[in-house]
Order: structure tokens, then C-alpha cells, then sequence
């Protein structure tokens, strides 16, 4: 009840602050929308300390999809992550509907219009609940299925992670694909690496022996 409370509050808090908290100005959002490119197209890990949120997209049928998010707490501060928001692009996303959220956490996903410019997705629990995401853990259970309105599969996103009492943005960033050993593609690159090791071993043996 309590976290719900608090998910009513930032909503009404939102919605004050309208197209200002991700600055979500024409300029603004086509460096977002380049940078998220940019991230996707050189496959740039994120920061070493921070806040990582990873996903899955899955399709569901037609060109409606699942996202299914883990957040992962790497601050520098040592802070429990315990209020965050996704950006659901308008020109992407539509009819966005939560399926699921951890236990003792509330949250919504809200459409194009509603409280933003763009579609949100927000998670909100209290620290003192001992709900939120310390650091070093990890946490799933979010999930969130939409309407992909682009083309291939849906990609990153812009997040963001607010302090639980103030509401003040202190971190943001952009969602990480989760990649699963048991990927082909990876697989793949496994087995010509051991085929590369395989070729220069016996080389390398020669070599040594001829020493």
C-alpha cells in the first residue's frame, strides 16, 4: 500500500513536470534517439558503475511484443535502486499494458499522452520495505507487452532512476540487451575461437620443441 502511495505521488509529480524530466524537446530527443543508435550500432557496454537495466524482447504475435526487464544496482554510491521509469517512444510504442512486477513493488505502464509526451514505464517500491534493489543484487519480474510500431525487433530504451524520497533524477541511461551463452551467433564465435586455438596449437608446439 505503501508503494503505491508512493507510485500515485510520482505520477502527480510527473505529470507536473511534464516534457521536462527527460527533456524530451525535438533537439533533445533526436540526440537520445542518435545516441541509442549509436550505442545498438558499436555494441558499447555500459559504465562499469551504474545502474544497469537488461531486457528481452519477445515477440507475442503480429507486431505485438514482450519486454522483459532485470535491473541491476552497480552504483558507486552503494543506494538501493527502488524508483525508475522507462521511455516508451511515441512513434514506436503503442498500447502498452504491465503484465508483471516483483513482489513489493508498484508500478504502471502509462500511453503516449497520458503523463508524457512519450509512453512510461515506471517501478516504484520504499527502501525501508527492504524492496529495493541493493547494491550488488539483481532484479526481474517486470515485464511490460506493447504494440511495436517500427520495423525487425523493438531495441533499446531511455531510462531512468529517481531518488525514493526526493524524486530527483540521479541517474540516466539507456536499456542493455540481454545475450544468452546458448545464442547461436555465440556459439558460433565460441566454436571458431577453439577452432582458431586448435589450428595454432600445433604451431606453437613446433615451435617450442624446435627451441
Amino acid at each position: 500500500m505503501v508503494a503505491k502511495q508512493r507510485w500515485e505521488e510520482y505520477v502527480v509529480v510527473r505529470r507536473f513536470h511534464h516534457k521536462n524530466k527527460h527533456g524530451l524537446t525535438p533537439m533533445r530527443k533526436a540526440v537520445a534517439t542518435l545516441a541509442l543508435s549509436l550505442a545498438a550500432a558499436l555494441a558499447v557496454a555500459p559504465d562499469a558503475r551504474a545502474t544497469i537495466i537488461g531486457y528481452d524482447a519477445a515477440n507475442v504475435s503480429g507486431n505485438t511484443w514482450l519486454y522483459s526487464y532485470t535491473v541491476t544496482n552497480d552504483n558507486a554510491d552503494g543506494g538501493a535502486v527502488s524508483v525508475f521509469d522507462i521511455l516508451f517512444a511515441a512513434d514506436l510504442f503503442a498500447n502498452l499494458d504491465l503484465v508483471s512486477l516483483p513482489f513489493g513493488w508498484a508500478g504502471g505502464a502509462f500511453e503516449p499522452g497520458t503523463i508524457d509526451d512519450d509512453g512510461l514505464f515506471i517501478g516504484v517500491t520504499l527502501p525501508f520495505l527492504g524492496f529495493g534493489i541493493d547494491q550488488g543484487e539483481t532484479l526481474g519480474g517486470f515485464r511490460v507487452r506493447f504494440d511495436f510500431l517500427g520495423a525487425g525487433t523493438p531495441g533499446a530504451q531511455l531510462f531512468q532512476i529517481l531518488d525514493p524520497y526526493t524524486l530527483r533524477v540521479v541517474e540516466t541511461g539507456a536499456t542493455v540487451r540481454r545475450i544468452a551463452v546458448s545464442e547461436p551467433g555465440v556459439l558460433a564465435l565460441l566454436a571458431v575461437a577453439i577452432g582458431a586455438f586448435g589450428i595454432v596449437l600445433p604451431g606453437w608446439r613446433r615451435v617450442a620443441a624446435a627451441r
